[in-house]
């Protein structure tokens, strides 16, 4: 049983700690998009990194899209964690029921399989959208 408790102990510090460190640092930010702002970017001198379109303004639908895939992917990466955590446990508290245990191991590859799944199709469709 203590076997068992040290063991649930390391997963959860396991996944709470990077997300922890992760949040708590601080990086230093560099304005790449300065540029943007100042009164030249309708004058002609507008790069692709300030609009999509070049031109000053940018196509709402596009935009819409971009919010839309973010939200999805946040929406995803959440139920992904919460998947991972419940099979974790499973996994862990599992130890006697060999079929407890295929359950939450399969939990946790369907779930890393979505993550990973998810993040390419949210890359490709970024992707698409910037040559647009």
């Amino acid at each position: 049983m203590m076997r068992k408790f040290s063991q649930l102990i390391c997963l959860i510090a396991f996944l709470l700690v990077p997300l922890l460190v992760g949040l708590s640092s601080s990086a230093g930010a560099v304005d790449v998009f300065g540029a943007c702002s100042n009164s030249n970017v309708n004058g002609g001198s507008a790069t692709d990194v300030c609009n999509s379109r070049g031109d000053g303004t940018t196509n709402p639908f596009i935009t819409f899209i971009k919010v839309a895939i973010t939200i999805m992917a946040i929406i995803i990466g959440v139920a992904a964690v919460i998947v991972i955590i419940v099979s974790g446990l499973t996994f862990v508290t599992g130890g006697s029921d060999p079929q407890a245990v295929a359950r939450a191991r399969s939990g946790i590859i369907y779930a890393l399989v979505g993550l990973a799944i998810a993040g390419i199709a949210e890359t490709l469709v970024r992707f698409v959208l910037e040559k647009l």
